[in-house]
């Protein structure tokens, strides 16, 4: 890595090798079973997958918002504005929202 792309000291990053979708989303439902998470964020390669992902978040309980080109751009700020406020604890997004988002009670980023 060059030095601007590493990590800073106090971010862990891991890496987790799952087959498919069910495996990647069970991998997610392992991280909410084994740690306190505040909010979360997790981006999608594509905005089927991310619509898949927050239905079954959704189903399974977890409180879900989320973000993707086809929403205008009032309706990205007000889903933007509830995840800031903590109405929904994980914001799953494509690469709309790539250039960077800053919301203190993130303690978790799914790539």
């Amino acid at each position: 890595l060059k030095r601007e792309e590493e990590s800073l000291d106090n971010i862990k990053q891991y890496y987790v090798l799952c087959g498919d979708q069910e495996a990647k989303y069970n991998s997610i439902a392992n991280i909410y079973g084994g740690i306190t998470v505040g909010q979360a964020i997790i981006f999608c390669h594509t905005k089927k997958t991310a619509s898949w992902l927050a239905g079954k978040m959704t189903r399974d309980g977890h409180s879900v918002a989320l973000l993707s080109g086809e929403l205008t751009v009032e309706q990205r700020i007000a889903v933007l504005d509830r995840f800031r406020q903590g109405v929904e604890k994980v914001l799953i997004t494509t690469n709309v929202l790539s250039r960077g988002i800053d919301v203190e009670a993130v303690t978790i980023v799914v790539n």
